[in-house]
């Protein structure tokens, strides 16, 4: 500014340039305090260039121009050869926008959004401390049909020797010739909900809901190293109703074995069979869980003729609270639940009283469910290491609904039987609570920052940089999973076009399909949930069957949240709407669990996967290993077989990620048969070995330990040995009184789906979503009696008026950060440092 102004108000200034009088996001506070310094220099300058020496006289020469009764004196006009313009300086301000728009075009034009896979490409993964993984093709077709295949040169795929049993995991050997396991040289100890546990008859009790609950099941046979694996029993019956809603014993014996949702009646069904008399007892653990004793009893069992380094122990959990879970609800939820919390506090600290009894080198932490109980163990345990495997990442445990703080921070750490201290260091990110930050606070404070890592290399790079609460690490080492050659459907004498052939024709008349040889049968089977992008699918149904008479589609599974109901709702309208007959025999649906023909995945030329989210998928693998293409998202694991992808820059605009789906559908119908042919001999060929999955397993354990082998044998405290005793018994809980904002349950926001649906059958899922959010905070709002919550959560001319205040804050921000300027530098002038009396010569504006 000019010469002579003090430094106060040069900090005045300053200080209205930096403060916004409405809060807004840091990347808009950014732009407008720019697009105010670039201004307010260009202002200066223009009053230098034509003479003016304070901003009261341009302002005064302005108003002399078009009102005849100028504020105060009129002002000198420009002396005739007076400083020029600043030409320079106006074109910068105007081009100051240029770089960012620069950016953008270039990210958006040349970053690869779209892509064909058409499987002559060697994926490599990152394995973390830059090793490789490399996915390599699984011939099988013998010589004939690889040299059919251009592109695919066995040396330079650096694949296994032709052995005659190529495709089969081979075993990895260490240079003293011995299995890696064999050693012995880590005791692992893995917590997870979901479970396959093999029991002492052999018989297996499968508690599972996804890609966790495989990955743990293989984990349970193919470890690499001695392993004990604890779990929480569910309970071993649930009711059901014809329409797929679950209940535990309790609740059907509550509600009169009549669904209270739909009215069915319940059937009881046989979840899980612990076979509770073969397995040993060990002495329950006595815990405190929200001011109240509790009970955990212990059983444990070992999978027999296990070799020697490769022993197998589970460690199954019993209480009241465990067993209120069915197998359609292993995991609890809303997280604002009391009951959730006394859950998962329960589950966390007796996993902790196990590490102190059991006493590993490692434990094995996958996602947040288990993330809390090393703390518990640290005391006795110093020396744990703990390696942290992302399944979810997306989801962290966390509560979204309250500041934790006082009253609140005070009875969260009384349900986790922890100080407020550790509570609020270690359990609390930005405010909110969140179960996965204790791990990653092990792994900062204790273990300098190694030991976390993800299922696929790609999910890891996503999580990476997308999380915030992963930033402080260097990097996320990827590991893809495993799937094991045996998984892989033969052929037998029959050619992969003839099995397709056949298995078309079979599932085209067993769903009422037309028969048709030339025909594209797309499938979607599993979950219908939000994460795999169900509602997409049902959005461009109609266009896609409209725009390709050859298609035709197929929709298996049941609805698991809002997004699924959503997904059956309007794909079961399309077919009633459907007057003209444009779909008959070439769509099937069907929302619920059914056990589909082994024919399916032979007969599908393409499986439809628009996932936002998916950290691994084994999905996309069974299918390809069938000769079908993929159509979807490049999201975390996907794009690791032959299909069309796109890249979705931006998950949360749902129009833009229809155009790519409808896009990637597209170049898969109009491509050459001849191509799609080669493409499915290629998918087959894929393989994710086994023995590098251990490798790499192995490698993760030895970067958590700094000393050698033979000194962490001598560190290693032994196990301490549980002597059984009369158990207690195990009570549940009193009846829960919350103390957090409630968020809805997934079979609450069910509900609320269906009646939004039925209300307004033509409503988006955006504006569904909208609505039931405004409903649940105008209803907090209600019964805390909070008026001006309720005006502000009601709508005006379409628009919550709380929007409407947002934006009038987005509008009056950088006006008055601009009065803010004026003011300041008027006074500053003046060289007043209080407000200016009246009378004192000020200039209106100013005023």
């Amino acid at each position: 500014f000019q010469a002579g102004v003090p430094d106060h108000v040069g900090t005045a200034v300053i200080t209205s340039l930096s403060v916004p009088v409405f809060p807004i996001p840091r990347t808009q506070t950014y732009l407008s305090h720019v697009t105010l310094k670039a201004m307010f220099e260009l202002l200066l300058h223009a009053a230098r260039a034509s003479g003016f020496g304070r901003l009261n006289d341009l302002v005064n020469f302005a108003f002399s121009v078009t009102n005849p009764r100028p504020f105060g004196s009129d002002p000198d006009l420009p002396a005739a050869g007076g400083p020029p313009w600043p030409k320079w300086g106006i074109i910068l301000c105007a081009l100051w926008v240029v770089p960012a728009m620069t950016f953008w075009l270039l990210d958006h034009y040349l970053r690869t959004r779209r892509r064909v896979d058409t499987g002559n490409s060697v994926r490599r993964q990152r394995m973390g401390s830059g090793t490789e993984m490399m996915v390599r093709p699984f011939l099988e077709g013998g010589p004939a049909e690889e040299e059919s295949m251009p592109g695919l040169d066995r040396e330079e795929l650096d694949l296994p020797p032709d052995d005659g049993n190529r495709g089969l995991p081979m075993p990895s050997f260490a240079p003293d010739g011995k299995h890696p396991g064999d050693r012995g040289e880590h005791e692992v100890m893995l917590a997870a909900l979901e479970h396959v546990v093999i029991l002492p008859s052999g018989t297996k009790a499968k508690v599972t809901a996804g890609g966790l609950g495989k990955v743990v099941g293989l984990i349970a046979e193919q470890h690499p190293t001695n392993i004990t694996m604890v779990h929480p029993m569910i309970s071993e019956k649930s009711w059901s109703c014809p329409a797929g809603h679950f209940y535990n014993g309790p609740d059907a014996e509550a509600h009169g074995n009549v669904c209270h949702r739909c009215g069915g009646s319940l059937k009881c069904t046989q979840d899980a069979n612990y076979q509770r008399e073969s397995l040993i007892r060990e002495a329950p653990i006595v815990l405190t869980v929200d001011g109240s004793e509790q009970v955990v009893q212990v059983y444990r069992g070992e999978l027999p003729n296990r070799p020697q380094g490769r022993r197998v122990t589970f460690i199954l959990l019993e209480h009241p609270i465990f067993e209120r879970r069915t197998k359609s609800s292993i995991y609890p939820n809303p997280m604002t639940r009391r009951d959730v919390l006394r859950f998962f506090a329960l589950w966390n600290q007796a996993v902790g009283h196990v590490l102190i009894r059991k006493r590993p080198t490692v434990y094995h932490c996958p996602d947040f469910h288990a993330a809390v109980a090393p703390w518990y163990a640290r005391q006795e345990l110093p020396n744990l290491r703990v390696l942290l495997c992302l399944h979810n990442a997306e989801y962290q445990g966390s509560i979204s609904t309250d500041q934790l703080r006082g009253e609140t921070l005070t009875e969260m750490a009384k349900i986790w039987n922890l100080d407020e201290i550790t509570m609020a260091k270690h359990m609390i990110k930005e405010g909110r609570f969140n179960m996965l930050k204790p791990a990653v606070d092990y792994l900062l404070k204790f273990q300098k920052k190694r030991g976390i890592y993800a299922v696929s290399g790609h999910y890891a790079a996503e999580c990476h940089s997308i999380f915030s609460i992963f930033w402080s690490f260097p990097c996320i080492g990827g590991l893809d999973n495993p799937v094991l050659a045996d998984e892989r459907p033969q052929l037998g004498s029959a050619t992969l076009p003839d099995k397709k052939a056949e298995a078309k024709a079979a599932i085209q008349r067993q769903y009422g399909l037309t028969v048709d040889p030339e025909a594209k049968i797309l499938v979607s089977l599993g979950r219908m949930v939000r994460q795999k992008g169900v509602d997409l699918i049902a959005d461009v149904a109609p266009a896609l069957l409209d725009s390709y008479p050859k298609a035709q589609l197929i929709v298996i599974g049941p609805p698991s949240d809002g997004f699924g109901v959503y997904a059956a709702q309007k794909l079961t309208r399309m077919l009633e709407s459907d007057t003209g007959g444009r779909y008959q025999g070439r769509a099937y649906f069907k929302f619920e669990f059914v056990a589909v023909p082994a024919d399916l995945k032979f007969a599908a030329d393409f499986c439809l996967m628009p996932s936002r989210d998916e950290p691994f998928g084994y999905v996309d693998v069974e299918f390809a290993w069938h000769g079908a293409l993929l159509i979807g998202a490049e999201a975390g694991g996907l794009g690791k077989v032959p299909g069309f992808y796109y890249r979705a820059q931006n998950r949360e605009n749902l129009a833009r990620l229809r155009r790519e789906l409808h896009w990637a559908v597209r170049k898969a119908m109009t491509t050459d048969p001849q191509d799609l042919s080669q493409m499915q001999v290629r998918a087959r060929q894929v393989y994710f070995p086994l023995d590098l999955w251990q490798e790499g397993l192995l490698k993760a354990y030895r970067d958590l330990n700094p000393l050698s082998i033979d000194e962490l044998r001598e560190t290693a405290p032994a196990p301490i040995e549980a002597e059984v005793e009369q158990p207690p018994t195990s009570t549940d809980f009193e009846a829960p009184v919350e103390f957090l904002k409630q968020e809805l349950s997934e079979e609450e926001l069910t509900d609320c789906m269906n009646d939004k649906i039925v209300a307004n059958p033509n409503a988006t899922i955006t504006d569904i979503l909208s609505s039931i959010g405004v409903d649940q905070v105008l209803k907090q709002e209600e019964k805390l009696g909070n008026s001006w919550g309720v005006f502000l959560t009601k709508s005006t001319l379409g628009l919550v008026r709380v929007h409407w205040l947002v934006c009038i804050g987005y509008v009056m921000s950088p006006v008055a950060s601009t009065l803010g300027f004026v003011m300041c530098t008027e006074w500053g002038l003046r060289g007043a440092i209080g407000k200016p009396s009246e009378g004192a010569g000020v200039d209106p504006v100013a005023l």
